[in-house]
């Protein structure tokens, strides 16, 4: 092989995430049916789930494929790379479901059914090969440009293999895309003063279904959602089309930085829900492939720091908007869902000499979920309003404080009504004092009292393509904790002498 044609760079990325979990928990449930009585149940069950996952990433990347096929030709100025990304996903649930028995007073009748254990491994690899072209422009201390664009062709190919107690659960499949892509990216600095960056990216990706959505074990005890399989699932084709811009001030004060996404992102065969609702007003669900999907969502946030003399000041503002447009089928009648999620926040924090600090800020959630077919329409907001503060007394000695003001409103429409939740309004006050001590202030001893008004009510307030919830969860209220902690701030030998 001729010196001009060697291979000079190769990079290579490899990763590797292991997860456990052990949960262990009773379920009792009472299903009462005034339609009909026939269809009552009652379900007591002891729930006894372990899982694992281990992820491997592989990353392979040959980026000066140009050198390697055609030596020093420039074939102007346009890059060559090779690439080939490999993942392994491995994941075991050993599930232990046992019935209450009246006789033996305890969980000792083992439900066959949804007692399994199952072992899913999924293979997939995406090689591409792909072009870059370069145009830059610089001067000395006072700007750099530069404009690229870059285009792939990439396949994936996806094998997934399942096995399980249950032969109705031994499924394996393959899967075989073609997933293109392609970006143009505009970066410009003028050193010590500003940064922007402006990328714009097309992407293709699949999404394959689960176990869960070809052969789920069904439990009788979720009355209100009982799941069947669908074995003739195909994988779901998505197209992502992503804007980004970001601002990043290079002054050593008085900065303002600001940066704006948008991105639309279209489904075809996507996963959608087919819901049969009976008299008992029961769903029973299996999913299916449906083109029209649709979301779009635009975000941003602006921030602006002041320092004055002693005296420092922080604003923040921040939005984020998502619409989707899902499709779906209940009671074999076709129905789009347009959904509308936003959140907004604004705050503003205020420090003095580092031993003062306060913030305020305020936080707007709205929802609101339409469906065409069914005429009815579901809203929901929630008001966040929050002050805190923390005021050092002295190098060892802190005292901090926050209260937050919550307001929660639901509606929803109907063709012949509307209902109208009453809204919830609750506080919750929170304080803590934090004393450091030893020579390194490595010992801290903290005493913090939580709910000091014992109003917190753990609303859920959401909607969803299905209807919307309106709920308390039950939470510990007011109590009091005191917690000692030790931070060694030096590991391995002592260093040398200072």
């Amino acid at each position: 092989m001729s010196s001009k044609r060697k291979i000079r760079s190769f990079n290579a990325r490899y990763n590797m995430n292991v997860s456990d979990s052990d949960n262990e928990r009773t379920n009792t449930t009472e299903f009462i049916s005034y339609v009909n009585p026939s269809a009552s149940s009652n379900f007591n069950r002891r729930y006894n789930n372990n899982g694992t996952t281990f992820n491997q990433t592989l990353h392979i990347e040959l980026p000066d494929l140009k050198r390697l096929l055609f030596g020093d030709r420039k074939l102007a100025n346009i890059t060559f790379g090779l690439s080939n990304e490999a993942n392994l996903l491995s994941t075991t649930n050993d599930n232990r479901v046992a019935d209450w028995d009246n006789t033996s007073k305890g969980y000792s009748s083992i439900n066959t059914y949804l007692t399994n254990d199952l072992r899913t491994n999924t293979f997939s690899e995406a090689p591409a090969i792909s072009l870059q072209k370069n145009y830059s422009k610089q001067l000395s201390n006072r700007f750099y440009r530069n404009l690229s664009f870059h285009v792939a062709a990439k396949h994936k190919l996806i094998y997934q293999n399942n096995r399980s107690d249950k032969s109705f659960q031994n499924i394996s499949r393959n899967y075989s895309n073609f997933i293109p892509e392609a970006s143009i990216q505009y970066y410009k600095t003028q050193f010590g003063e500003y940064g922007n960056n402006f990328t714009i990216r097309f992407t293709n990706d699949v999404r394959i279904p689960n176990i869960d959505q070809l052969a789920p074990l069904t439990d009788s005890a979720d009355v209100y959602r009982l799941q069947r399989g669908n074995l003739n699932l195909r994988e779901a084709k998505v197209k992502d089309l992503n804007v980004y811009f970001y601002h990043n001030d290079l002054r050593s004060k008085n900065t303002l930085n600001y940066n704006i996404n948008a991105s639309v992102n279209f489904v075809n065969d996507s996963f959608a829900d087919s819901s049969y609702v009976d008299e008992s007003n029961r769903r029973i669900v299996y999913v299916t492939n449906i083109d029209g999907y649709q979301s779009a969502n635009l975000g941003g946030d602006i921030r602006k720091s002041l320092k004055l003399k002693q005296n420092a000041l922080q604003i923040q503002l921040s939005s984020f908007v998502n619409y989707s447009k899902n499709p779906g089928y209940v009671n074999e009648a076709f129905n789009y869902s347009n959904n509308l999620n936003s959140t907004s926040n604004i705050s503003l924090n205020y420090t003095y000499k580092g031993k003062i600090a306060f913030e305020t800020r305020e936080t707007y959630n709205y929802s609101q979920s339409k469906q065409r077919a069914l005429q009815t329409d579901y809203r929901g907001t929630n008001l966040t309003s929050t002050f805190s503060g923390s005021y050092n007394v002295t190098k060892k000695f802190t005292l901090n404080s926050n209260v937050s003001l919550n307001n929660s409103r639901s509606v929803s429409f109907a063709s012949d009504r509307i209902v109208r939740n009453p809204a919830v309004n609750y506080n919750i006050w929170n304080a803590s004092a934090i004393y450091r001590f030893t020579k390194g202030n490595n010992a801290e001893l903290k005493f913090t009292a939580l709910d000091l008004l014992r109003q917190n009510k753990s609303i859920i307030n959401s909607s969803n393509d299905l209807g919307f919830t309106f709920a308390r969860r039950n939470v510990l209220q007011q109590y009091f904790m005191t917690t000692f902690s030790y931070y060694p701030r030096q590991f391995g030998k002592n260093g040398g002498k200072k």
